[in-house]
C-alpha cells in the first residue's frame, strides 16, 4: 500500500503547528480535530477554540440496582464538569 501524498493544506498545517513550539501530537484530539477542520475548510484559522459537550444520563441504572450510588451523583458530577 502506497503512502498518501501530503496535500498543500497538510504541509501548511505542519508548518503552522511546528511554529508553535509544540510536541508533535501533544495537543491530543484537539490537534486531530483542528487538522480535520482546516483540511475541510481548505484554510488555517488560528481562531478555532476547543469546546466541550457534556452528555450524562443515569438511564435508570440506579433504580435497577446496577450502581451503588444515588442518581443525584450523576447530576452533581455533570455540573462539576461544566
Amino acid at each position: 500500500m502506497k503512502d498518501k501524498p501530503i496535500t498543500a493544506i497538510e504541509q501548511q498545517l505542519n508548518k503552522f503547528l511546528q511554529a508553535k513550539c509544540l510536541i508533535p501530537g501533544g495537543l491530543g484530539l484537539w490537534e486531530v480535530y483542528f487538522r480535520k477542520i482546516c483540511t475541510a475548510w481548505g484554510e488555517i484559522n488560528g481562531e478555532i477554540r476547543p469546546q466541550h459537550i457534556i452528555f450524562s444520563a443515569d438511564n435508570g441504572c440506579n433504580m435497577e440496582g446496577y450502581v451503588g450510588y444515588n442518581y443525584e451523583v450523576t447530576q452533581k458530577q455533570s455540573r462539576n464538569m461544566l
